[in-house]
C-alpha cells in the first residue's frame, strides 16, 4: 500500500518538472516579440500581456481560445 502512494507522488513530481521545463520557456519565448505584436494588433498597443512571464500565460490562454474559436 505504501509503495503504491510512493508511486504516485513520484510520477506527479516527474510531471511537475516535465510540465515546468516545457511551459515556462515557451511562455518567455511568447513573452518577447510574438506576444507584442499580437497586442500591437488586437488591443491597440495596450501592453497588458507582455509585462511579466505571470501575465504572459494568461495571455497565451486569452489569445489562444481567441484564436481557437475564431
Amino acid at each position: 500500500m505504501i509503495e503504491h502512494h510512493i508511486l504516485l507522488v513520484w510520477i506527479a513530481i516527474v510531471g511537475m518538472v516535465l510540465f515546468f521545463f516545457a511551459v515556462v520557456p515557451m511562455l518567455f519565448f511568447l513573452k518577447g516579440n510574438p506576444m507584442k505584436n499580437v497586442e500591437d494588433v488586437l488591443e491597440g498597443g495596450r501592453r497588458f500581456y507582455s509585462l511579466n512571464i505571470l501575465m504572459a500565460g494568461h495571455g497565451a490562454l486569452h489569445y489562444g481560445s481567441l484564436f481557437l474559436f475564431d
